[in-house]
């Protein structure tokens, strides 16, 4: 016997004027997430700036392959559903990618951005 596809079949076997029944459901293979890889694992921005992350699943012929995102500090950098990071403030934040049971971060350090008056309070001291 060999499952086709997903349904419920009854088996019948006869022989010798007696018969027997199987009921048989098939159910579709469910194939796990084993590992959900990004293409950036530390990551640097400015303030205003944005970075799309790519996430893998593996294996690639997974059942359930949507990845969802979260940060872990949306006031510090958000992220999209499709995974577009936005720097929004100074500060270190995780953005997390997770497709099954499986996850990959990526620490995010925001930099304040470098749009001040240009005067010597904006200067690193090392520059006076």
């Amino acid at each position: 016997m060999k499952a086709i596809s997903e349904g419920t079949a009854v088996i019948t076997a006869t022989a010798d004027g007696k018969s027997a029944t199987c009921n048989v459901t098939v159910s579709k293979m469910v194939i796990d997430v084993t590992e959900v890889q990004l293409d950036k694992t530390e990551l640097t921005l400015k303030e205003g700036e944005e970075y799309q992350l790519t996430a893998t699943v593996l294996p690639e012929n997974a059942t359930y392959k949507t990845v969802t995102w979260t940060s872990s500090k949306p006031e510090v950098a958000t992220v999209s559903e499709t995974g577009l990071v936005k720097a929004v403030a100074a500060g270190t934040v995780v953005i997390t990618a997770k497709a099954g049971e499986k996850t990959a971060t990526c620490t995010l350090k925001v930099a304040k951005s470098e749009s001040g008056s240009g005067g010597i309070e904006d200067m690193d001291p090392e520059e006076w």
